[in-house]
């Protein structure tokens, strides 16, 4: 499968990742979001995810926010398989509405704790009020950043864990 900044073809809805038994749906995709589901799959990823890390060089950054950011997995496809519906609506379900949600839950926590129990006004004045409003943000905004990450990782195909030593 082949992407450019998200766009282009994934496969999507893993089952037995990473053996032969593994089947997928193939996807168009925007973003990497799933628009359309082409066929489904049994296959063995090839690409060789325990060399991979969640990490990337300045030049690779650099790419990908002008545009340039490119992937391809390769995976052995040995036989097409009907579409699952059930496996359809629970990858549009995934992308579109529990992935969102996974990303601002801190900010709804937020936001719902302001609104039904305020911020007592003498906590603005203590000291270690700011410091946890920073501390709030930033692992806010790690979430919203690991979250992504985490689902695209899984849609490779790789098996779940977000940190593993290079082999």
């Amino acid at each position: 499968m082949s992407t450019v900044n998200g766009c282009g073809t994934m496969f999507y809805g893993w089952r037995g990742r990473a053996t032969p038994a593994s089947t997928a749906t193939k996807w168009i995709t925007l973003f990497f979001l799933p628009i359309a589901p082409l066929g489904r799959y049994r296959l063995t990823p090839i690409t060789d995810f325990d060399r991979e890390m969640l990490t990337a060089s300045a030049k690779e950054v650099a790419a990908a926010l002008v545009g340039h950011g490119a992937r391809t997995d390769i995976s052995l496809i040995s036989a097409r398989l009907p579409i699952r519906f059930p496996e359809v609506l629970s990858t549009y379900f995934t992308a579109f509405v529990a992935v969102p949600f996974l990303m601002v839950w801190p900010w709804l926590l937020l936001y719902l704790g302001k609104r039904l129990f305020g911020i007592p006004p003498e906590w603005e004045e203590r000291a270690w009020f700011m410091p946890a409003v920073v501390v709030y943000a930033c692992v806010s905004l790690l979430n919203a950043v690991a979250v992504p990450a985490w689902a695209i990782q899984l849609a490779r195909g790789i098996r779940p864990g977000l940190f593993r030593s290079r082999k």
